[in-house]
């Protein structure tokens, strides 16, 4: 695909996951990866400008299935964020919520992010957080029921991924 054409697919996918999350405010913005402080980095979500940054030389790389798993995880990040930030806000218009306790571990995770590193495709540090299973669960449901893609996670999450899905499907209305 055409760099122009897979920035059409992030958007379109950011949309679908927008709309199951209520994060329609999201965006996806593409930058070229001397923009990055790691230029390995896939993705990142930007949490002071509600943007899901994206590195043009992978999207140029990557194959479909993982451009969609990316951007349906950092679209999850965005929500949770929002769950963190605007709890209060959330409760007094009777939005949905989650739990204190997610929320609590979210917030600890995010406030001491362990980054992704590239030398390790398992890193363990960074795909055991609570906000990571989240976001790949999320990814992983998504790219199942829309993109009717089977996803691989590293084995040493995938029972608490599979798990998170189940607590998913309990709070967001998929089928």
């Amino acid at each position: 695909m055409e760099l122009n054409e897979v920035k059409e697919l992030v958007k379109e996918s950011l949309s679908v996951a927008n709309s199951y999350l209520d994060t329609m405010f999201v965006e996806a913005r593409f930058f070229d990866k001397n923009s990055f402080a790691n230029e390995s980095v896939k993705s990142v979500f930007d949490k002071y400008y509600y943007l899901i940054k994206f590195n043009n030389d992978w999207l140029k790389e990557a194959k479909e299935e993982d451009i969609l798993f990316e951007t349906y995880r950092q679209a999850r990040h965005a929500y949770q964020q929002v769950q963190i930030e605007f709890r209060k806000k959330l409760i007094a218009v009777d939005a949905f919520v989650e739990d204190e306790e997610t929320i609590k571990d979210w917030k600890e995770d995010l406030a001491y992010y362990s980054e992704y590193s590239e030398d390790d495709e398992d890193d363990e540090d960074f795909i055991q957080q609570s906000c990571e299973i989240d976001a790949i669960a999320f990814a992983k449901l998504l790219l199942k029921v829309v993109n009717s893609y089977d996803y691989n996670v590293p084995a040493i999450i995938a029972e608490r991924v599979e798990n998170n899905i189940e607590s998913i499907l309990k709070v967001i209305n998929i089928f």
